[in-house]
């Protein structure tokens, strides 16, 4: 499962890198670049064992390192971005600055962010070059409880 994971993530990472937003301005404060300006080079990392080259990128991640993120972990682990042919480099921060920073790239150097669907609305709403491009989870895994004494027995209590 974590290989398919990681395959799905390899192939949005690809995929969204390729994309260009149509309506995009030219330029603005959060240092999106122009549509004709060329993209930074991408420098090699390191090589697998066959001796490919793997491609660089930085994964901004909105927290500290924890168990959420912990397919990324476990992907980076058994090797599965390296099979892909990346080199995935975990940068931490706030949810806000992920996403201001990833629509800054190339300059901001963090191609790629995970953050929450709102976060990406209000982005879009401050007219910051951002776009969903996947989903890690088909429901959000939030629950509702309470402690065991408390009197309810479902949400309509």
């Amino acid at each position: 499962m974590f290989r398919i994971f990681a395959l799905v993530l390899s192939l949005a990472f690809a995929l969204s890198a390729c994309a260009s937003d149509p309506n995009a301005s030219p330029g603005n404060e959060y240092g999106a670049a122009p549509a004709e300006e060329p993209a930074a080079p991408v420098a090699p990392a390191a090589t697998t064992a066959a001796g490919t080259e793997l491609r660089e990128i930085t994964l901004a991640l909105s927290f500290i390192p924890n168990v959420q993120f912990a397919p990324y972990y476990v992907a980076k682990a058994k090797g599965y971005y390296a099979e892909a042919g990346l080199d995935v480099t975990f940068d931490y921060n706030f949810e806000n600055d992920v996403v201001q920073r990833a629509a800054g790239w190339p300059q901001s150097e963090v191609e790629f962010a995970t953050a929450s669907g709102t976060s990406t609305l209000l982005a879009r709403q401050q007219q910051i070059p951002a776009k969903t491009v996947m989903t890690l989870y088909q429901a959000f895994p939030v629950v509702f409880f309470s402690k065991a004494d408390t009197p309810l027995s479902s949400a309509a209590d």
